[in-house]
């Protein structure tokens, strides 16, 4: 049963609905309400859905066709996916929690990355790095998606499908968190320094120094979420 939903975690707060709706209301294949149907069964607005139809379909839970809707997929997610997903948006997990284990893993990986980062994927990085760069500071919204870029391509380095998989969830979520903080709009600049840090230290291949840059932004992080 789909109601109404709280504006505080709103895009969070649709997309654990969605999925417990999908377990128990649908089957794989099955169609998903309209956009305007959704709008009107859960009060929200146009964007929010869009946003978490977006983040569905990026997990694999669901697949848009154009001109069609939006449906269950019925490849569906892998085993592991589906228990990261169910465990990250189905139950009330803290912010806090969520920041403390994207910390615990993103720190942990460093060493990891160092030794498995290719040079294809450091020259994607800096793409992205100039990106961010060349962006107007009022450009909140494109950062951070240059950011779980950025972020994507430093987990997939690793050819841990499980550290990626994690990583992608908890990344979303802290973004949804970081819209709406005014310090991470005054903050782009020093943002872009933090990943330099991290780049210039997986390019030098230095462990040490590398573990240090993650701390690092992570610490601002969690600055920006107030934790």
């Amino acid at each position: 049963m789909l109601k109404p939903v709280k504006r505080v975690g709103l895009t969070d707060s649709i997309i654990r609905q969605l999925i417990s709706y999908i377990q128990t209301d649908l089957t794989p294949g099955a169609k998903l309400p309209s956009e305007r149907k959704l709008i009107d069964l859960l009060s929200v607005g146009r964007t929010s859905i869009r946003e978490s139809l977006r983040a569905l379909e990026m997990l694999g839970i669901v697949e848009t066709r154009p001109g069609e809707g939006t449906y269950v997929s019925r490849n569906g997610s892998s085993p592991i996916n589906r228990q990261i997903e169910l465990g990250i948006f189905s139950s009330q997990r803290s912010i806090q929690e969520i920041y403390q284990a994207r910390r615990v893993i993103e720190i942990g990986m460093a060493p990891i990355v160092v030794d498995s980062i290719s040079e294809e994927e450091l020259e994607q990085c800096r793409a992205i790095l100039k990106k961010m760069d060349a962006l107007e500071e009022t450009s909140i919204d494109l950062f951070l998606e240059y950011d779980q870029q950025f972020h994507r391509i430093v987990a997939a380095s690793t050819r841990n499908s499980i550290l990626t998989e994690v990583l992608k969830l908890t990344h979303y979520i802290l973004q949804e968190e970081r819209k709406i903080s005014d310090a991470a709009i005054r903050q782009l600049k020093k943002a872009l320094k933090l990943h330099q840090d991290i780049l210039r230290a997986l390019e030098e291949r230095d462990k040490a120094a590398a573990v240090r840059a993650v701390e690092d932004h992570m610490d601002w992080t969690r600055t920006l979420l107030k934790l």
